[in-house]
């Protein structure tokens, strides 16, 4: 039994000013802002905060639109972020993965724009050239050499931090019904993450499409850091969306699957997206990494 998905929808930064995150992730990274979520107050229980909760948010794309996932910029109101981004070791999502034809262009057009990657391009792990860089609030984004890939970069999956490879690589096969690649052992100098010293790890990924990746990261050195369960206000790179097609079949099968989740929880999206809103669904992973489900919306209103 695994949680039956139709595909990665999004993955969700959060930010502490969205009209400045915007120009960034469009000006320096070139991703096209497309579906704008400005919903009016509504009951924050489903995301484990008590009361109302708003929220403004853009989903943003490459150049391949809403056929690929998107990256669910978002900027709480109601209440106001916490925080701050996770660092490369702390458990659960530290960083956006992208790809890119040309990474020293990239590299050097974030300079210009104000935002300096950690180090020059070079190695981030076997045969994986590339460089690590920080959005306006922290949060971090790997950029990689990709052969064959597009000139403007690429939203290629999403870095999370777990305890225990063998178990985190155990839990994520069975839910998503997805073998992981074969670990491997990586090394690179820790400036190049925003860590001390030389950083080593270990890996392995799961290709939950074609084009989208879930690497799962065991630390070494430093060791995996633990921290207090992130809010889902806090900022950075905080959930993952699966798209599925039922509600109730998706709450049925995580039960099967003994796993705590909050329920179908119906979200309001706001006037911009043409749907009455969506159910929707969160529970978490043993390191505490925040997954989300949403049913396919329904079109009600012309776009």
């Amino acid at each position: 039994m695994a949680l039956e998905f139709s595909s990665v929808v999004h993955a969700n930064v959060n930010c502490s000013q969205l009209a400045r995150s915007l120009v960034f992730y469009r000006d320096a990274l070139g991703l096209a802002p497309l579906s704008h979520t400005n919903p009016v107050p509504q009951d924050g229980s489903g995301f484990g905060m008590p009361g109302r909760v708003q929220w403004d948010a853009w989903i943003i794309h490459d150049d391949r639109g809403q056929a690929a996932q998107g990256i669910d910029l978002l900027e709480w109101k109601l209440p106001a972020p916490v925080g701050r981004p996770a660092t490369a070791n702390e458990l659960g999502f530290s960083r956006l993965l992208l790809s890119v034809r040309g990474v020293g262009a990239l590299h050097a057009r974030l300079a210009a724009n104000g935002a300096a990657p950690l180090s020059a391009a070079g190695p981030l792990g076997r045969a994986r050239l590339g460089f690590v860089a920080r959005d306006p609030d922290g949060a971090l984004f790997e950029i990689a050499e990709s052969v064959d890939g597009a000139a403007t970069p690429r939203f290629a999956g999403v870095a999370l931090s777990v305890a225990s490879l063998a178990s985190g690589v155990a839990w994520y096969e069975r839910l998503l019904g997805i073998r992981a690649s074969a670990p491997e052992a990586c090394a690179a100098d820790g400036a190049a993450l925003g860590l001390s010293g030389i950083a080593r790890w270990r890996e392995a990924t799961l290709a939950a499409s074609s084009s989208f990746a879930i690497r799962l990261v065991e630390w070494e050195q430093p060791r995996g850091a633990r921290t207090a369960p992130r809010a889902a206000n806090a900022l950075g790179l905080y959930r993952m969306a699966l798209l599925v097609e039922d509600a109730g079949k998706a709450c049925a099968q995580l039960d099967e699957l003994g796993l705590a989740h909050s329920g179908s929880v119906w979200l309001d999206m706001g006037p911009d997206i043409p749907i009455d809103g969506l159910h929707a669904g969160f529970f978490s992973d043993p390191d505490g990494a925040c997954i989300e489900w949403i049913e396919r919306p329904r079109m009600s209103r012309a776009q």
